[in-house]
């Protein structure tokens, strides 16, 4: 159903449930709004959004038709479709032709959530062959990241002029709230927002946050029909084996899956979704993943490390729970070395993320090689023998808790200070 609040109401953002409730929350995260900045309102084209549930995408739709309109482009040249409300393509085919008829000139059309509707890139498909679209702004979001990616690459020629086109709304970075947030805090929350905000107000984490998140995670199999029963085991399975590399023929054993075959596909489809990362074998400088060794796999957030360890428990219990791993130096080893991925997840320089293990393990190798060392005392010079094994020149980190230092091309540095690094 397409939505246009804003043509005749100027004040419809204290109506709008999402803006509302951002304007209700304890602290507004900048991640959304830089994300409106990284999008110019013109050319036309298509555009696609990409991210977990409940990270903001909602929300991004309409800080960016604030932006819009304060650029100067007329209220009735805007539309925000909410592709749940609709029951088909060809619904959304004749909400965008029925939009295009109504005005003239340059307009932007907003979807939200379009992965709900099946096949969606045909209705746009055939609307930008019919020239429907030639002058207009099209961003879709959606949490089925892999339909997204997929069937964006089948509108090929028909997406415009524009560069990039795809976009990732990932939650939010410690660095974007570390003026709120405690690092110890961060390691509850993750960057999630529903999380953050209720633990601001609470000073605790409300179990139908949990909830909110074990939904979506049940969901993503569900739509694609596949069984939630062996996912507690699956994701239990991942946690306790963070910065390990495994191979799914044993994880598939272990958690009581069927085949490798299967628990290949929920692999994929889990990573494809945000919800683990996923580390491959390579050589330190190659830039070349070696297929057949063992991968490893990391919670996507530090919520959802908290979220795997209890899944399938009840929520009413997940947040003392996750207030007892804060106190086990080897959950928070793993618990760190997670955190440390899905930083990297956000560094260009770093994707995708690949790990070495020959004589002894680097945890992560990319434009340069990082390890985690969650301790008090951290002696650079046992890092020494990295120098040996990557390319010349190459810069080497070490993350700890507390300890700065140098040698060489290797340093120590503090997890808090590591993350407020910029990562490009």
């Amino acid at each position: 159903m397409l939505n246009q609040p804003w043509v005749s109401n100027p004040h419809w953002e204290a109506t709008d449930p999402k803006l509302s409730l951002l304007a209700q929350s304890p602290v507004c995260m900048p991640h959304t709004c830089k994300l409106v900045e990284s999008i110019p309102l013109s050319p036309p084209g298509i555009i696609v959004v990409r991210g977990p549930r409940q990270t903001g995408k909602s929300t991004f739709l309409r800080q960016y038709i604030q932006s819009s309109l304060s650029s100067g482009l007329p209220p009735e040249n805007i539309g925000l479709i909410e592709a749940e409300s609709l029951q088909s393509r060809q619904d959304l085919l004749g909400e965008l032709q029925a939009f295009r008829k109504a005005h003239d000139g340059f307009d932007l059309i907003l979807i939200d959530e379009i992965t709900s509707l099946p096949s969606w890139w045909l209705a746009l498909k055939i609307a930008a062959d019919a020239g429907t679209l030639a002058n207009s702004l099209v961003i879709c979001t959606g949490s089925a990241a892999h339909d997204l990616h997929e069937q964006a690459d089948l509108l090929p020629g028909r997406r415009g002029r524009r560069y990039p086109v795809d976009f990732e709304l990932l939650p939010v970075r410690y660095a974007d709230v570390c003026d709120h947030l405690s690092l110890d805090d961060y390691f509850l929350t993750g960057g999630f927002p529903w999380a953050i905000n209720e633990y601001l107000k609470l000073n605790f984490i409300p179990s139908f946050v949990y909830e909110l998140y074990t939904a979506w995670i049940k969901g993503t199999l569900i739509r694609q029909r596949h069984s939630v029963h062996t996912l507690a085991p699956m994701l239990g399975y991942i946690v306790e084996r963070s910065g390990t590399g495994v191979s799914v023929a044993n994880l598939s054993r272990d958690c009581g899956i069927g085949s490798n075959h299967t628990a290949e596909s929920y692999l994929a489809l889990l990573e494809e979704s945000f919800v683990i990362l996923v580390s491959r074998w390579s050589e330190p400088g190659s830039n070349v993943d070696a297929p057949r060794k063992n991968r490893k796999f990391f919670p996507a957030d530090p919520f959802l490390f908290h979220l795997f360890c209890d899944f399938g428990h009840s929520p009413e219990s997940m947040f003392f729970a996750s207030l007892a791993r804060r106190e086990s130096p080897q959950i928070m080893g793993l618990l760190v070395e997670s955190l440390v991925a899905a930083e990297l997840r956000r560094s260009p320089t770093m994707l995708p993320l690949r790990y070495f293990l020959g004589r002894k393990e680097i945890d992560f190798v990319g434009a340069e090689v990082l390890e985690v060392k969650y301790q008090n005392n951290v002696d650079v010079r046992e890092f020494e023998w990295m120098m040996s094994v990557v390319p010349k020149g190459m810069k080497a980190t070490v993350v700890t808790k507390q300890t700065h230092g140098s040698l060489g091309n290797v340093r120590a540095v503090p997890l808090d200070e590591w993350l407020l690094e910029d990562r490009g």
